[in-house]
């Protein structure tokens, strides 16, 4: 008998994720506070708002290995529990130290939760909506720290920076009680089986479409935050905006991106190859990228930024709905979603400064479109190497096969072996 999805528990997965992404969207907002009360240089400022990618660069596959091991609802259950713990920490914390630690180990709690969630998603969605669950998913991180890009000026300015941490754990407490009863459900749908051996999860993470996947993330991700990152700066200094109307734009722009996300799920649905809707966004990312650079109307950059974080929204979608079908056993996909999140950290740690060094040298922002080109043509030549051959199924480890995305439930045709 067929297995049905539950939507309700695929909604309250989605929720934690985008629960710990607040995480990363509350501390711009809080940054000129912090310095004036805690006499923070611009250096441990910067170390307060990328601690995330710090830690997820070096430790997101491990984690993911961990996920795979100990198993994905006690795992996620845990971060989201280290991550509340972690923020409600922050709020008393009494000077830079204190709170860079809690920092640290809210990104942790971030990518336990992040690394598992995605096998759990996998446990309650029928084969024909996984594609749709999974793109759906990639969405969390433009959702949550774009919400709360938006949000936290106002709320810092009613309840203060602490108020706003505590609110965050708050939230993050609160969707780790329903995933709870959403990680129930899931373990129910999965026959036990013998949990992953770490030299066996580690084998599988060195494949070749398993890096693949990381590095195309590690592309999109770099470019997307080199964009996201200087946009502000662009539209004040070439523009005139003010930065409250610059930092509104972004943070609308990031919340843009979640379209793309839930757009590539709908379509791989629907039996679209994920190879042109990914050639298509490195494309538009690259084209658009170059007029934001270029100093244009101001219409022109804006619609142009839009344009890049909502196609572009189209690749992490088809990333996360294409990682199952490059694993063997569904126990190793944690091992995969980490390593994706590990090659996604260190391009948002290596493009921007590098970006930054080449605009500084050249001494014009127009030098930053061509990079972005040279990065998403690269990209999109992994992409086809990639989708050159459909990927091995998923092996049923309690779950159903999940085929490669808009491939072979088109013609009825068996993948062939990678």
């Amino acid at each position: 008998m067929a297995q049905s999805t539950s939507w309700r528990h695929v909604f309250v997965l989605f929720l934690a994720g985008v629960a710990v992404a607040l995480q990363i969207g509350k501390v711009p907002g809080a940054i000129p506070l912090l310095k004036d009360e805690f006499a923070l240089t611009l250096v441990a400022a910067g170390w307060v708002v990328s601690i995330f990618s710090l830690i997820a660069a070096v430790s997101a596959a491990l984690f993911g290995a961990l996920a795979a091991r100990v198993g994905p609802a006690r795992f996620a259950l845990c971060g989201m529990a280290l991550a509340a713990v972690a923020s409600a920490a922050g709020a008393f914390a009494d000077g830079p130290a204190q709170l860079l630690a809690t920092r640290i180990f809210e990104g942790l709690g971030f990518i336990v939760t992040v690394v598992s969630i995605p096998l759990l998603l996998t446990a309650v969605t029928a084969r024909r909506d996984r594609d749709l669950a999974m793109g759906l998913w990639g969405a969390y991180m433009p959702l949550g720290a774009g919400a709360m890009l938006l949000v936290s000026a106002p709320l810092i300015g009613i309840i203060g920076w602490r108020g706003l941490w505590l609110v965050t754990a708050a939230v993050i407490a609160a969707a780790a009680m329903f995933v709870h009863v959403a990680a129930k459900r899931a373990s129910a749908r999965m026959v036990a089986a013998e949990r992953p051996h770490i030299r066996e999860i580690v084998q599988v993470a060195a494949r070749r479409r398993p890096l693949l996947l990381a590095i195309i993330f590690g592309l999109y991700a770099g470019q997307h935050l080199v964009l996201i990152g200087f946009l502000p700066l662009i539209l004040v200094e070439q523009h005139g905006l003010s930065g409250p109307a610059a930092a509104a734009w972004v943070a609308a722009t990031i919340l843009s991106n979640a379209l793309g996300n839930a757009a590539a799920g709908i379509a791989l649905r629907q039996g679209v190859p994920a190879r042109p809707l990914m050639v298509l966004a490195c494309a538009v990312m690259g084209l658009s990228a170059c007029i934001v650079y270029l100093d244009v109307a101001t219409v022109y950059s804006l619609a142009a930024a839009f344009a890049f974080s909502v196609v572009g929204g189209l690749i992490p979608g088809s990333l996360f709905a294409l990682a199952p079908a490059q694993v063997s056993r569904v126990e190793h996909l944690p091992s995969v979603t980490g390593l994706m999140l590990q090659g996604s950290s260190i391009g948002q740690l290596l493009m921007p400064p590098a970006v930054a060094a080449l605009v500084a040298s050249i001494g014009d922002w127009a030098v930053a479109g061509p990079a972005a080109l040279a990065a998403m043509a690269v990209a999109s030549l992994l992409t086809i190497l990639l989708t050159r051959q459909r990927p091995r199924p998923t092996a049923r480890a309690g779950l159903e096969t999940a085929p490669a995305p808009g491939s072979a439930r088109r013609n009825g045709r068996s993948p062939r072996r990678a």
